[in-house]
């Protein structure tokens, strides 16, 4: 079995507030990326450094949404991208990335490509993102 990953005491309270504020929304909290696969930022893909499954560098926690299986994945991202993420609301190009390279590790929680997302259902996810995020 593989030994889950150690943050920092700030990142810790910040993991265990988004995965509260996740699941008083009804949603799972999916923490697998935070447990095992968290040793860079998937935004960037800028290097964390690890001491013994402590992990070093990550500056804050974010999430998004997966609708369709009533998931929200929890990741944390390095310094240079948090104070990107808080300059835009409503994410940026980057934002797929950062999917995407959660979903290289966890290809189980890969959206259907088969049912795109309406107007409505992004409307609903940013607002549902807003009240995790406490925007």
């Amino acid at each position: 079995m593989q030994q889950k990953l150690v943050y920092d005491l700030q990142i810790h309270l910040m993991y265990r507030q988004v995965k509260e504020r996740i699941e008083s929304q009804g949603l799972e909290a999916e923490t697998r990326w935070m447990d095992y696969h968290g040793i860079k930022c998937p935004r960037c893909g800028q290097p964390f450094k690890v001491y013994s499954y402590n992990v070093k560098g990550p500056a804050s926690v974010s999430a998004f949404l997966i609708t369709e299986q009533n998931k929200a994945v929890i990741y944390s991202v390095c310094k240079p991208c948090g104070k990107d993420i808080q300059k835009q609301k409503n994410g940026d190009g980057k934002t797929v990335d950062t999917e995407n390279s959660i979903f290289e590790k966890l290809p189980d929680l890969k959206r259907n490509a088969d049912n795109p997302m309406t107007d409505d259902d992004f409307k609903k996810e940013v607002d549902t993102l807003d009240k995790i995020m406490g925007e």
